[in-house]
């Protein structure tokens, strides 16, 4: 069906094909109206008249349709359009868990880690009905953020349905990964998912599947009559807790197995626990400063699979009803490789490691905060000993008032404010995990806890009124048996901390000081008619929990839920519990604020703002008011609700298109956050204007760029704020002559050119202000990507290749066209050769390189370079003293081409994800993908250093003129001394 590239399928633009099979073809499209690529799976035109196949497919589309879990591949959209049935799901390139065994790339806590979410997943899918029936690493695909996604439920059915589309006594599957059950024909279920996770749980940890021969049809014998191959035989480094969670999924009766996905997920996440606190690790234990250092890593075992064994003898009996399945298998098992399959795919997620790895704080164990402390050297490395970090306290997610200050969490670390106005952003360098903090609550005894996803972190920190520093931090994440993605965090009534969700199966849990425990039973009958997209939690006097969902209020009280009238309909968005002074309940929504009546056990609803006013926040005021926040207005009540005045607020200090997000009050202060960051004070009856608490004007960067003075520019991610960095002065400071659109700048001795993707345009900066320099009318490609000024020209690498433009007739000439490829690498080498590097966005493929010096162009795939077996691309492009060397980002490695030639730099010594670098003299720096280790090469010998104060993505590197080290990553800017 190549045909179809080109055409539209409904409102999906046909881009591509990307995938085969017996029953279906799969391409990429684009979708306009949501700005995003997609992947339609088609079915032939000459199927389409087969009512029995089309039924088929309808029926997986259904299937599909109704599965929504967050570890399972979504689907978006299903439609026919000319004849041509087809299903729209989402686009993903980040490649398989095939793909990582196949690269040796997965360690053992990652392998049980992603093994338990694909467990997750099946659990979902079982309790709606639904079996899988080919469970492979090849459909297990990895999603950007790392976790697994389940894909291809092409030949999933339906418990209760009875259309018999596969015939009695013919096996659907995969040989490798089919359940004995499976083999025989006979009908699978639950159990027989399971089995084949054991097989990719197996694949996972050993390398090798459990049974390997020369045939489909011997390797399903196998699975019917062989022992298993202990997994510890084939790597010893295997635990036995995992081990024997493999023996008993591949157990060959039914009955033998796990007989729910979820007591298999549950016996996956202690194995993980016990991973955690291996003997390499350090002890769950309170450690105050100084910290202690983790001991050494263990060392990788050096592994050699024994051969195959020889197929035994069979029973006849089998052989043609196996055979007879197999004929079936090839036309399915063409179809069930549509998604994910075993093509070539980058993976750009961080290679997981121990704790006992890394020196950093490690889940469930204490370790300090302090000013730029930092962990004992470590086998991988030594420890960065003088980071400083500078990142943007913005936007607020939270505050909380202690009585003397309140906290704010921001996307960009943890600010401290006092009334006086005194400030203090704490980042990674003061001892947080990570900066970007998504949820807040503090205890009575002012320790805090804040939360990033699946990570929950309690904070303490030295007694006194003023700023002080962080002296203790713990991880509560999954080693203690967290399994959220933590939306809102709550001090119950108990005293336990409790954890929300919007997604998943498991919504709810309470930490209990040791553990994270099962907290509420959402699987209750009387919330099938409710939507658990769970906004807020509440944990009264009376032991009674109360959700805040999308569409209104819920309530356990320990034995059975309560559905309020408003929660059925999903009327509003929710936003808070809040409990006033008086006792009261109220809870925040979308259109006014609802106060609970304990005497009608019903919800009142209160409108501050008048009947379309949204409610954001409610704060207790010491006068025992109550002040409502709304996006752009304060009202205040001083009878418990019932009438409400609007506050006022100097015009200066009113927002505009930002709104506030909240607001907390002390005794002596009243502080209001906004959406677009910073907190607007009133002290005594006076307002005071919104003072900057950042160090930058943004946290997330993604480039740098050199003037031709040697001044050096930190440029934000997706065409935010450049800021300029001056060596001398103790801070970046912002450069306010751009509005944060720019996504690529380009130096012409003190006029900047600057580009933005959003609509194409090229501006010149040679004043003031910036001004249209050419239209996007003009240029043949608006998705620039990289400016680079060179011998009278401007040159712009773009989606599609890399034009010239005369920088003084402006006239355009087209000098590379590559198709889907991306320029986002230009240089001018010290023989003033211009070099560009391109990568390949929602693609799969090598990249290209190219070098213009003497009127010539030389152009290399990257394919050719040495020792190059996968797809890899240009992710960085670095020259220094006639080098020139080049990271070929995922998978990839570092190329040094000196002397017309390209050479291997890493040669196994440093084969990580490499994405950034950076020259000083001979020194060369290179930064991964995991964003925890610094290579440096010199004197032809890698050494590295471990970046305790980095908790984001390292995406580039740069030496200023003085020769500091600076790295920009999603969690902010860093500077440090590399000696």
């Amino acid at each position: 069906m190549s045909d179809l590239i080109g055409r539209t399928l409904g409102a999906y633009r046909i881009t591509e094909q990307i995938g085969a099979g017996g029953m279906a073809t799969v391409f990429k499209a684009y979708h306009a109206a949501m700005d995003r690529y997609v992947a339609i799976k088609t079915l032939p035109r000459h199927l389409a008249t087969d009512a029995s196949f089309r039924t088929r497919f309808e029926r997986e589309a259904r299937t599909i349709a109704r599965l929504e879990h967050r570890h399972i591949l979504p689907v978006y959209d299903v439609g026919v359009d000319d004849d041509i049935h087809y299903l729209v799901m989402r686009y993903t390139d980040a490649g398989t868990l095939s793909d990582a065994i196949a690269r040796d790339d997965l360690p053992l806590p990652r392998a049980v880690a992603l093994t338990a979410q694909v467990g997750e997943a099946l659990g979902y899918a079982h309790r709606q009905g639904v079996i899988h029936r080919d469970i492979k690493p090849a459909n297990v695909l990895i999603g950007r953020d790392g976790d697994a996604l389940l894909s291809d439920f092409g030949i999933a059915r339906i418990y209760a349905d009875n259309l018999n589309l596969t015939g009695d006594g013919m096996m659907v599957g995969t040989p490798y990964y089919m359940a004995p059950e499976q083999v025989r024909g006979q009908p699978a279920d639950a159990r027989s998912d399971l089995y084949a996770l054991g097989v990719v749980l197996y694949e996972a940890v050993t390398g090798r599947r459990p049974f390997v021969a020369e045939t489909p049809l011997a390797v399903a014998l196998m699975h019917l009559h062989d022992a298993l191959p202990p997994p510890r035989s084939l790597n010893p480094q295997v635990p036995e807790a995992v081990e024997r969670i493999i023996l008993k999924a591949l157990s060959k009766l039914p009955e033998d197995r796990y007989q729910t996905a979820d007591a298999m997920v549950e016996a996956l996440r202690a194995a993980l626990v016990q991973l955690s606190n291996q003997p390499n690790h350090p002890p769950a234990a309170t450690v105050v400063l100084p910290a202690i250092a983790p001991g050494p890593p263990p060392q990788p075992a050096t592994v050699t699979a024994p051969p195959p064994a020889a197929p035994a003898a069979r029973r006849s009996s089998l052989v043609p009803l196996v055979v007879g399945g197999l004929l079936i298998l090839a036309l399915i098992g063409g179809a069930l490789a549509f998604f994910g399959g075993d093509r070539g795919s980058r993976v750009d997620v961080a290679t997981e490691t121990t704790a006992a790895a890394l020196p950093t704080i490690a889940d469930g164990v204490l370790a300090n905060g302090g000013p730029l402390s930092q962990p004992a050297a470590s086998a991988a490395g030594v420890p960065l000993t003088d980071a400083a970090v500078f990142t943007f306290g913005a936007p607020v997610r939270a505050l909380a008032a202690d009585g003397t200050g309140v906290w704010a969490s921001t996307a960009g670390g943890l600010v401290r404010w006092l009334p006086n106005g005194t400030t203090r952003l704490f980042t990674t360098a003061d001892g947080l995990p990570f900066n970007d903090l998504r949820a807040m609550v503090a205890a009575a005894d002012g320790t805090l806890y804040v939360a990033n996803f699946d990570r929950v972190v309690r904070l303490r920190f030295a007694p006194g009124e003023n700023v002080a520093d962080l002296v203790e931090a713990q991880l509560l994440g999954r080693a203690l048996g967290l399994v959220l993605d933590v939306s809102s965090l709550h001090i119950g009534a108990d005293g336990a901390l409790w954890a929300s969700a919007n997604y998943g199966d498991l919504r709810v849990q309470r930490f209990d000081g040791t553990r994270w425990q099962t907290a509420l039973p959402l699987d209750d009958p009387a919330l099938a008619a409710v939507s658990l997209d769970i906004r807020a939690l509440y944990h009264d006097a009376a032991g009674q929990t109360w959700l805040g969902l999308d569409g209104g209020v819920v309530r356990y009280d320990g034995s059975s839920w309560t559905v309020y009238d408003a929660a059925r309909g999903g009327e509003q968005p929710f936003y808070f519990f809040h409990l006033a002074q008086d006792a009261t309940l109220w809870a925040g929504t979308d259109s006014g604020v609802l106060r609970y009546d304990s005497g009608t056990d019903g919800w009142q609803r209160v409108e501050p703002f008048g009947a379309d006013g949204a409610v954001r926040g409610l704060t207790n005021l010491p006068d025992g008011g109550l002040l409502a926040v709304g996006y752009t207005s304060l009202a205040r009540s001083a009878d418990g609700g019932s009438s409400w005045l609007p506050e006022t607020l100097p015009d200066q200090l009113r927002p505009g298109e930002d709104g506030f997000v909240t607001a907390a009050a002390s005794a002596d202060a009243l502080w209001l956050a906004r959406d677009s960051g910073g907190v607007t004070l009133r002290v005594d009856g006076r307002w005071q204007q919104n003072a900057a608490y950042g160090t930058t004007a943004a946290t997330a960067f993604g480039q740098f760029v050199t003037d031709s003075k040697a001044n050096l520019y930190a440029v934000a991610q997706g065409g935010g704020a450049v800021i300029k960095i001056d060596a001398l002065a103790s801070l970046p400071a912002p450069n306010p002559a751009f509005d944060g659109r720019y996504t690529a700048l380009a130096f012409d001795g003190d006029a900047i050119y600057a580009a933005s993707r959003d609509d194409g345009s090229i501006v010149r900066l040679d004043g003031a202000q910036p001004q249209e320099w050419l239209a996007a009318a003009q240029l043949p490609n608006t998705d620039i990507r990289a400016l680079l000024v060179a011998e009278n020209q401007l040159w712009v690498g773009t989606a599609a290749g890399l034009l010239t433009i005369d920088l003084t007739t402006k006239q355009i000439t087209v000098v590379i066209e590559l198709k889907d490829t991306i320029v986002s690498q230009l240089i001018v080498a010290d023989d003033d050769a211009i070099w560009a590097g391109g990568h390949r966005e929602n693609e799969i493929g090598y990249g290209v390189v190219a070098r213009f010096a003497d009127q010539i162009w030389q152009t290399w795939l990257l394919g050719e370079l040495p020792n190059v077996a996968d797809p890899v691309e240009v992710y960085a492009l670095v020259a220094s003293d006639y080098r020139v060397v080049l990271a070929t980002g995922f998978a990839g490695g570092v190329y040094e081409y000196v002397d017309d030639a390209w050479r291997v730099v890493n040669d196994d010594a440093y084969s990580s994800d490499v994405l950034a670098l950076a020259f000083r003299d001979d020194l060369l720096v290179a930064a991964g993908n995991t964003g925890t280790t610094l290579a440096v090469f010199e004197d032809d010998a890698w050494r590295y250093i471990e970046l305790g104060a980095i908790s984001g993505r390292v995406e580039a590197l740069a030496f200023d003129s003085e020769g500091t080290l600076w790295i920009a990553t999603s969690d902010g800017l860093v500077r440090t001394d590399i000696k």
